[in-house]
Protein backbone atom coordinates (compact mmCIF):
# COMPACT_ATOMS: atom_id res chain seq x y z
CA UNK A 1 0.00 0.00 0.00
CA UNK A 2 1.16 3.39 -0.96
CA UNK A 3 0.87 6.50 1.04
CA UNK A 4 -1.39 8.26 -1.22
CA UNK A 5 -3.85 5.30 -1.38
CA UNK A 6 -3.53 5.14 2.51
CA UNK A 7 -4.54 8.66 2.23
CA UNK A 8 -7.78 8.03 -0.47
CA UNK A 9 -8.69 5.53 2.04
CA UNK A 10 -8.73 7.40 5.11
CA UNK A 11 -10.12 10.23 3.63
CA UNK A 12 -13.34 7.62 2.33
CA UNK A 13 -13.66 5.67 5.35
CA UNK A 14 -12.61 7.78 8.17
CA UNK A 15 -10.12 6.97 10.53
CA UNK A 16 -11.07 3.82 11.98
CA UNK A 17 -9.86 0.93 9.70
CA UNK A 18 -12.09 -1.51 11.23
CA UNK A 19 -14.57 0.21 8.93
CA UNK A 20 -12.53 -0.05 6.13
CA UNK A 21 -13.20 -2.80 3.29
CA UNK A 22 -12.11 -5.97 4.34
CA UNK A 23 -9.79 -6.29 1.65
CA UNK A 24 -7.32 -3.62 2.32
CA UNK A 25 -7.89 -3.71 6.23
CA UNK A 26 -5.12 -5.60 6.86
CA UNK A 27 -2.84 -3.99 3.97
CA UNK A 28 -3.89 -0.59 5.90
CA UNK A 29 -2.58 -1.78 9.45
CA UNK A 30 0.99 -3.21 8.04
CA UNK A 31 1.12 -0.07 6.59
CA UNK A 32 0.23 1.96 9.74
CA UNK A 33 2.64 0.24 11.97
CA UNK A 34 5.43 0.56 9.75
CA UNK A 35 5.30 4.36 8.59
CA UNK A 36 4.95 7.30 11.34
CA UNK A 37 2.67 9.19 8.74
CA UNK A 38 0.03 7.14 9.04
CA UNK A 39 -0.76 8.86 12.48
CA UNK A 40 -0.82 12.14 10.93
CA UNK A 41 -3.15 10.95 8.36
CA UNK A 42 -5.88 9.16 10.76
CA UNK A 43 -5.54 12.34 12.75
CA UNK A 44 -6.49 14.16 10.37
CA UNK A 45 -9.06 11.78 9.34
CA UNK A 46 -10.57 11.56 13.11
CA UNK A 47 -10.96 15.86 13.35
CA UNK A 48 -13.40 15.09 9.85
CA UNK A 49 -15.02 12.49 11.42
CA UNK A 50 -15.60 14.13 14.80
CA UNK A 51 -17.04 17.01 12.52
CA UNK A 52 -19.54 14.83 10.41
CA UNK A 53 -20.30 13.09 13.46
CA UNK A 54 -21.72 16.28 14.93
CA UNK A 55 -23.19 18.28 11.72
CA UNK A 56 -26.09 15.85 11.63
CA UNK A 57 -28.98 16.33 14.52
CA UNK A 58 -30.58 13.10 16.24
CA UNK A 59 -34.18 13.47 14.71
CA UNK A 60 -36.04 11.53 16.98
CA UNK A 61 -40.46 11.15 17.01
CA UNK A 62 -40.66 12.78 20.55
CA UNK A 63 -38.55 16.12 19.47
CA UNK A 64 -40.01 16.79 16.16
CA UNK A 65 -43.44 15.83 17.65
CA UNK A 66 -42.44 18.73 20.65
CA UNK A 67 -41.35 21.30 17.63
CA UNK A 68 -44.88 21.15 15.74
CA UNK A 69 -46.52 21.44 18.96
CA UNK A 70 -44.97 24.94 19.79
CA UNK A 71 -45.50 26.03 16.13
CA UNK A 72 -48.67 25.44 16.24
CA UNK A 73 -49.13 27.48 19.88
CA UNK A 74 -46.95 30.03 18.23
CA UNK A 75 -49.00 30.46 15.09
CA UNK A 76 -52.65 29.70 16.64
CA UNK A 77 -53.05 27.25 13.36
CA UNK A 78 -55.55 24.40 14.46
CA UNK A 79 -55.09 20.56 13.40
CA UNK A 80 -56.49 19.64 10.24
CA UNK A 81 -59.52 17.96 10.10
CA UNK A 82 -59.99 13.98 10.01
CA UNK A 83 -61.95 14.76 6.94
CA UNK A 84 -61.22 17.07 4.54
CA UNK A 85 -63.61 17.85 2.29
CA UNK A 86 -63.42 17.10 -1.68
CA UNK A 87 -62.33 19.41 -3.96
CA UNK A 88 -65.45 19.96 -6.52
CA UNK A 89 -63.57 18.93 -9.51
CA UNK A 90 -63.45 15.64 -7.73
CA UNK A 91 -66.90 15.22 -6.45
CA UNK A 92 -68.76 12.30 -8.25
CA UNK A 93 -71.25 13.36 -11.50
CA UNK A 94 -74.06 11.61 -9.43
CA UNK A 95 -74.00 14.41 -6.47
CA UNK A 96 -76.34 16.69 -8.13
CA UNK A 97 -76.77 19.17 -5.45
CA UNK A 98 -75.35 22.20 -6.63
CA UNK A 99 -74.40 20.71 -9.89
CA UNK A 100 -75.57 24.03 -12.17
CA UNK A 101 -73.63 26.57 -9.51
CA UNK A 102 -70.65 24.23 -9.30
CA UNK A 103 -69.74 24.20 -12.88
CA UNK A 104 -71.04 27.24 -13.95
CA UNK A 105 -67.74 29.12 -13.54
CA UNK A 106 -65.83 26.52 -15.99
CA UNK A 107 -68.95 26.05 -18.52
CA UNK A 108 -68.40 29.96 -19.58
CA UNK A 109 -64.91 29.78 -19.85
CA UNK A 110 -65.05 26.59 -22.59
CA UNK A 111 -68.53 27.93 -24.53
CA UNK A 112 -66.46 31.45 -24.52
CA UNK A 113 -63.21 29.92 -25.62
CA UNK A 114 -65.68 27.93 -28.51
CA UNK A 115 -67.12 31.12 -29.79
CA UNK A 116 -63.91 32.86 -29.79
CA UNK A 117 -62.00 29.80 -32.15
CA UNK A 118 -65.42 30.46 -33.78
CA UNK A 119 -65.03 33.76 -35.17
CA UNK A 120 -61.36 33.79 -35.02
CA UNK A 121 -61.68 30.88 -37.67
CA UNK A 122 -63.97 32.87 -39.43
CA UNK A 123 -61.92 36.17 -39.50
CA UNK A 124 -58.90 34.39 -40.44
CA UNK A 125 -61.04 32.71 -43.55
CA UNK A 126 -62.41 35.72 -44.70
CA UNK A 127 -59.07 37.70 -44.73
CA UNK A 128 -57.30 35.55 -46.43
CA UNK A 129 -59.69 34.69 -48.55
CA UNK A 130 -58.88 35.18 -52.28
CA UNK A 131 -62.88 35.59 -53.40
CA UNK A 132 -64.66 38.68 -52.70
CA UNK A 133 -66.57 38.99 -49.54
CA UNK A 134 -69.83 39.20 -51.08
CA UNK A 135 -68.28 35.86 -53.25
CA UNK A 136 -67.74 34.26 -50.08
CA UNK A 137 -70.90 35.19 -48.38
CA UNK A 138 -73.08 34.06 -51.19
CA UNK A 139 -71.23 31.12 -51.86
CA UNK A 140 -71.14 30.13 -47.82
CA UNK A 141 -74.69 32.04 -46.72
CA UNK A 142 -76.82 31.35 -49.27
CA UNK A 143 -80.19 28.99 -48.33
CA UNK A 144 -81.28 26.27 -51.49
CA UNK A 145 -84.01 25.13 -51.50
CA UNK A 146 -83.49 22.66 -54.01
CA UNK A 147 -84.12 24.63 -56.54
Amino acid sequence: MTEAEFQRLSTIYGANVARWPEQVQESAERWRASHPEAGAVLREAAVLDHMLSRAAPVVDAPRVDALVDALRARTGAAPLPWSVPVPFWRRPWTDLKGALWRWTPEGAVYVGLFVLGCAANTAVRLLTAETPLEAWLAANLSLSLGG
